[in-house]
């Protein structure tokens, strides 16, 4: 059964696009990569020939159906009519093979995977929902869980992005550092009492900063822990998922679960950028 693309996150279609237009797909070296490369072609084979085929037989109906018209046409008439013809047979091609990009089944992405450029969360996401199309589960239900996971990788993408920006924030403490040390240097040296309690304050005005830094330093392993949190939802999820298909009496799909790590992350991404909001206005 294919997904639904509607359902699918876009971040899954951007790893698709990546592997299929890529060298390593389109001349694969010996080994593994020609491997992967020919097992995912039998399953596309397997999964969408028939429409191939269905595609090139109408085509060949509507070319020779055509020429028996154009033999009665004025001469100029005739030549056009046909390429008039062909170019519909290209065009609906075209607009197949641009529909067949926005298209995945399970047993598609399944075979796609090895090949995908994916974070650890998307990686458990893929594989989660080819346990959910083989686990048997009502529609609407893997719809449900669908919408919660694709609402996990929106915020995990979010929490990589703060992440980006406390790691490139971090970038402005060692100035700040070599500062202090060049104002303690001058606070040491002044022998005006006035000027050592006006270095001495700055290096206090600057230790504040510094501290707002070394806070910042925390985020980031918080955000790891909350990634890390993510990703044991989906896992979870897919386990149950793969139960569910060996036993219909397995556990539940865990949508809460997926829905509470979600509500967890997006606190963690907020207070990370009203952090790096209020270290900006320092």
């Amino acid at each position: 059964m294919r997904l639904d693309p509607k359902l699918v996150h876009p971040s899954i279609f951007k790893a698709t696009d990546g592997a299929l237009w890529s060298g390593r797909y389109a001349a694969p070296a010996a080994g593994r990569d020609a491997k992967m490369v020919a097992e995912h072609q039998r399953v596309w084979f397997k999964e969408y020939g028939k429409g191939c085929f269905l595609y090139a037989a109408l085509s060949c109906v509507a070319f020779f159906g055509a020429i028996p018209i154009a033999v009665g046409m004025a001469k100029p008439w005739k030549a056009l009519f046909l390429l008039g013809v062909m170019a519909a047979i290209a065009l609906a091609g075209v607009f197949a093979y641009l529909r067949n990009l926005r298209q995945l089944t399970a047993p598609e992405l399944a075979a796609l995977l090895p090949m995908l450029d994916l974070t650890e969360g998307q990686r458990a996401y893929a594989e989660t929902l080819v346990a959910l199309e083989r686990s048997g589960r009502p529609r609407a239900e893997i719809e449900e869980t669908m919408a919660a996971l694709n609402a996990l990788l929106d915020e995990e993408a979010r929490l990589i992005g703060a992440r980006d920006l406390v790691r490139g924030s971090q970038q402005g403490r060692e100035p700040l550092v070599q500062e202090r040390e060049r104002l303690a240097l001058r606070a040491a040296e002044a022998h005006d009492a006035e000027a050592r309690l006006a270095y001495e304050t700055s290096l206090a005005l600057l230790g504040e900063r510094l501290a707002a830094f070394d806070a910042q330093g925390s985020q980031i392993e918080r955000i790891d822990a909350h990634l890390e949190l993510l990703r044991q939802a989906v896992l979870a999820t897919r386990d149950a998922a793969h139960h569910r298909s060996a036993a219909p009496a397995g556990p539940d799909l865990g949508t809460d679960a997926l829905r509470s790590a979600v509500a967890l992350a997006r606190a963690q991404s907020q207070a990370t950028e009203r952090a790096l909001a209020e270290l900006n206005a320092t």
